[in-house]
């Protein structure tokens, strides 16, 4: 019974280093397509940083273009004091 433990072990052992040499190869793969993506050496982390830039500026400008005269707006901050917290208002043009 005991000689059934010892190679279930072992079987495990086996699979965990073919489970840690797919995971080496793949962090490889991503870290070359990265690589590629920016045409010089560079991270994961670095590629990541570069696409969220370009995903800040289009917030920016949906953010921006949502204020239009005459609409509704309801005040869901505190930062503007308990006077206007919760109140609704009209957006008039400056």
């Amino acid at each position: 019974m005991s000689g059934d433990n010892v190679s279930n072990t072992d079987d495990l052992r086996v699979q965990l280093a073919k489970l840690e040499s797919l995971i080496a190869k793949e962090k490889s793969k991503a870290l070359s397509r990265g690589n590629e993506i920016n045409g010089e050496d560079a991270s994961v982390d670095d590629v990541a940083t570069n696409d969220d830039s370009d995903t800040d500026e289009e917030e920016d400008f949906r953010n921006e273009q949502w204020i239009l005269s005459g609409i509704v707006v309801k005040i869901v901050t505190k930062k503007l004091g308990d006077k206007f917290y919760k109140q609704k208002g009209c957006v008039h043009n400056e």
